[in-house]
């Protein structure tokens, strides 16, 4: 009777175990070149539900086991539009995938009706910065030695309506719209809050630039109940997004993101031998980064030379509408917030990787569209950037090699062009309609 119940255990455990095992199954598939239907190798296929993934062989094949559905699969190669699909039917699948090139083809890009770029700022004066205000434009200009600086307040086609002489102001860096709309002229040392009214142009207040980095330059992005900062800690290496309640003053973390590959380098390279090794192995994740913070902001010689070697990570957040769009460069993917700061979905992007991305997200106010940047032997090339599917839109070339600061209103990219030779040195403030 001992004998039978074990044997009915066993054949119950056995089940159990089988019906386990019968869960998951094996993804296969070929991934091909959508124009040429020639079998990709070393394309990515990855799970963005499981975290796991695999690459395509010689012939373009996979083989990806699946543990759960409904499930996310990804497909990705450099130079390439990012796929993704959902799986929700169980069983034994194969997938016939075709990949479409996006960046190859943008030198070749062949403009039916060239965009009209026109100046709206004078040759006879240097733009050294220029801000949104309302329907107008607020200009930072350096005339000459003896004028000195001066702020300008021109309408979209050029006009100009009022002026204030800065002369006395020194050292200034940037002109800078806070997240509550307020206009700040930044230099080393102060920071001055510009006031636009019937009257003209006036300064109504002055702080250390010590105040404004710690306070206004951390605040990205504001509802009208909320507010939204980026914190930079470990020289630029990890970012922490946070969301505060005006009425409530409730604070609440939103995001975290993390330059996982360097932080480990820098901690081995830089304060394990110290700490002892033994040591850095018990280390929390957390701990880790509070013991590198701590030694980095006490030797700041070495901080300056791991500036050389580790570039701060670009991860911006802009507000679209509803949604808080944090763009996740490190992990390649766009995490979409509601305004409350909870996670509502992922896209994957990839833009990111080509050796020409321009390393700039532009976001227009007003229609709420979301462009970046690549480089282009004549200029720069504007895409929109689809917040659904991470995907690219058509290319707008700027013909206009020596370009520099960039804003988008209304459907309009306004930018600054500096003059290939010295007797065109000035920067001139331009716009075209994209």
């Amino acid at each position: 009777m001992k004998s039978t119940i074990i044997l009915l255990l066993f054949f119950l455990l056995s089940l159990n175990t089988y019906a386990q095992q019968d869960s998951s199954f094996l993804l296969r598939g070929r991934i091909v070149d959508a124009a040429t239907q020639l079998p990709m190798e070393s394309v990515n296929v990855f799970s963005l539900t499981e975290l796991n993934g695999i690459s395509t062989k010689e012939d373009g094949t996979f083989e990806l086991k699946i543990e759960s559905l409904p499930n996310q699969i990804q497909f990705s190669y450099i130079g390439y539009e990012t796929l993704a699909i959902w799986m929700d039917e169980k069983g034994e699948k194969w997938l016939d995938i075709q990949l479409h090139q996006y960046y190859s083809r943008l030198p070749d890009v062949v403009v039916s009706a060239k965009p009209k770029i026109e100046e709206i700022t004078h040759k006879a004066y240097t733009v050294r910065d220029f801000i949104f205000y309302e329907n107008d434009i607020l200009i930072m200009t350096y005339p000459g030695m003896q004028d000195g600086n001066m702020l300008v307040l021109i309408d979209i086609e050029g006009k100009a309506k009022d002026s204030l002489s800065i002369k006395g102001i020194k050292r200034i860096e940037f002109l800078k719209k806070s997240c509550l709309g307020n206009v700040h002229l930044v230099t080393e040392a102060h920071d001055y809050q510009i006031g636009i009214d019937s009257s003209g142009i006036k300064i109504i207040s002055e702080d250390s630039r010590k105040v404004y980095s710690r306070i206004l330059e951390p605040c990205v992005a504001a509802t009208e109940r909320h507010l939204y900062y980026r914190f930079r800690f470990c020289l630029g290496q990890v970012l922490k997004f946070e969301g505060y309640e005006k009425e409530s003053e409730h604070q609440f973390t939103i995001s975290e993101v993390v330059n996982g590959e360097n932080m480990e380098r820098r901690y081995e390279e830089e304060v394990a031998e110290e700490v002892g090794y033994i040591d850095y192995l018990d280390l929390s994740w957390e701990e880790k980064q509070n013991v590198l913070q701590r030694h980095l902001q006490g030797n700041a010689k070495l901080a300056s030379l791991i500036h050389l070697f580790y570039q701060p990570i670009y991860v911006p957040m802009i507000n679209v509408g509803s949604q808080l769009c944090i763009f996740n460069h490190v992990n390649d993917v766009l995490e979409l917030y509601d305004s409350n700061g909870s996670f509502q979905r992922k896209v994957p992007i990839n833009y990111h990787k080509i050796e020409k991305w321009d390393t700039r997200i532009l976001h227009d106010e007003f229609t709420g569209k979301v462009y970046t940047l690549f480089d282009h032997p004549k200029g720069k090339v504007l895409r929109l950037l689809d917040l659904e599917n991470g995907t690219l839109g058509s290319p707008v070339l700027i013909d206009c090699v020596y370009i520099e600061k960039m804003k988008v209103r209304d459907g309009v990219l306004f930018y600054l062009e500096s003059g290939a030779s010295l007797s065109a040195a000035n920067r001139i403030l331009h716009k075209v309609r994209i």
